[in-house]
């Protein structure tokens, strides 16, 4: 999906397409709550860390500004994450903005490297494996209902 396609989603959707996309590259991830979310809309865990990432589905033209920053960095202490980062639409920060996420080790991706991590390639390959699996997982359970139920038959 281009930018300028995720740039049309409401917001919720934007981040459960985040999500989605973070769970293709082997994160367990947690949608938090539309409100009161204490800094971050995803939580995506793996064997190695836990990062709390904040989504911002902004207009090509927008900047991501500190007060961006800040929320998700307190959500590293709120969430008990090893790290923060922020994925978004804009085509870039502020100065101030890049120089505070810098410093409190906080990654960001703009619309830029967000394009580059969830090329339609990738995410489409993803999706046959998942369907293929899920076409496998429901074959195998038809066929041992079937089996049970064609063995209550004859008792």
């Amino acid at each position: 999906m281009k930018v300028a396609e995720m740039r049309k989603m409401n917001p919720i959707e934007f981040e459960h397409y985040v999500a989605d996309m973070l769970e293709q590259k082997g994160y367990d991830c947690y949608v938090t709550s539309g409100t009161a979310d204490y800094g971050a809309d995803i939580i995506a865990e793996d064997d190695k860390e836990k990062i709390a990432v904040q989504v911002k589905r902004y207009a090509k033209n927008n900047s991501v500004g500190v007060e961006d920053i800040y929320p998700v960095h307190s959500a590293i202490n709120f969430y008990e994450c090893d790290r923060a980062m922020i994925i978004t639409t804009a085509t870039s920060l502020t100065n101030n903005a890049r120089v505070l996420a810098r410093n409190l080790g906080i990654e960001v991706w703009d619309s830029e490297k967000l394009a580059q991590e969830f090329s339609d390639k990738q995410y489409r390959a993803k999706k046959e494996e998942q369907i293929d699996f899920g076409f496998k997982q429901k074959a195998i359970i038809a066929f041992w209902i079937l089996a049970a139920l064609f063995t209550m038959r004859f008792y």
